[in-house]
């Protein structure tokens, strides 16, 4: 069998590469551009792949910056059972309505804006409830609540106060209740942060001698009262309260802290 019709010559002294024949059985020649790209992919080829593998996670990464959020003035957290955390609307209005309540514009790009963190913790009980749900007619409508899924969601809200990155805080009375029973509670006395005890206080069981309080139930608040978004978005037992500055994070800063004792001021004046 007859080889195909097919040349390759290199010649050197004349700086000339000629690859295969053309249509007319003409070789086809390789400028200097060609070969200096050919002999550079030859030689480094590895260092070139890697190159570029480099660069597309370094795009994809400031891609996804250029995304995110930007972070608000002020920052709070909400746990309990509460569905808002995956209806966008309520979550949007919820967060409208706090930045309204903010007493300046701290960072000074001129707007007011509130990073709101929320985590869906339930209790035992509350997961029975929910488990036990009837509609109007008296038909099964429960819902089952992941138990897997709720402890990590439980482990993340404690992380997260432990790192000091919020002190506004909307608990569930559960979740209130379990900080209280701390010998030594993170909630900051509202006694020494507020000049007057609001209605709806939340003092520890059995009294205290020094007036010290923890907590203001939500719907007992103007805030609630003159809000339809926040009713929306959280029940009516809620607690309000406000955790202590941390050893690090962002409660760690004056400054910052400062920030949230005015917001919290100005939601139970």
């Amino acid at each position: 069998m007859n080889e195909p019709d097919r040349t390759s010559t290199d010649k050197i002294e004349a700086r000339e590469i000629r690859i295969g024949a053309g249509k007319n059985g003409e070789e086809r020649p390789h400028g200097r551009v060609y070969r200096f790209f050919d002999n550079l992919w030859y030689h480094h080829k590895w260092k070139i792949i890697a190159l570029l593998f480099v660069a597309a996670v370094l795009i994809v990464v400031v891609v996804q910056c250029a995304r995110q959020e930007k972070t608000g003035d002020v920052t709070l957290l909400t746990a309990g059972p509460y569905g808002f955390t995956t209806e966008e609307a309520k979550l949007r209005d919820f967060k409208n309505c706090l930045a309204t309540y903010l007493p300046a514009d701290y960072d000074g790009d001129g707007e007011k804006r509130v990073t709101l963190v929320s985590y869906s913790v339930y209790s035992e009980e509350e997961i029975a409830a929910a488990a036990a749900r009837t509609d109007e007619n008296g038909d099964p409508a429960g819902e089952e609540i992941d138990r897997s899924v709720n402890a990590e969601q439980y482990r993340q809200y404690s992380q997260h106060l432990r790192l000091g990155e919020c002190s506004v805080l909307f608990l569930s009375p559960w979740l209130f209740d379990e900080q209280m029973s701390l010998n030594a509670t993170g909630l900051s006395d509202l006694s020494q942060v507020l000049d007057e005890r609001p209605a709806g206080a939340i003092v520890p069981e059995g009294g205290s001698a020094d007036g010290a309080y923890y907590g203001v139930r939500l719907d007992q608040t103007a805030f609630w009262r003159d809000n339809s978004a926040v009713r929306n978005a959280l029940p009516a037992d809620t607690v309000l309260c406000l955790f202590r500055p941390g050893l690090s994070g962002e409660s760690s800063k004056p400054e910052k802290y400062e920030r949230s004792v005015a917001l919290f001021k100005a939601l139970v004046p």
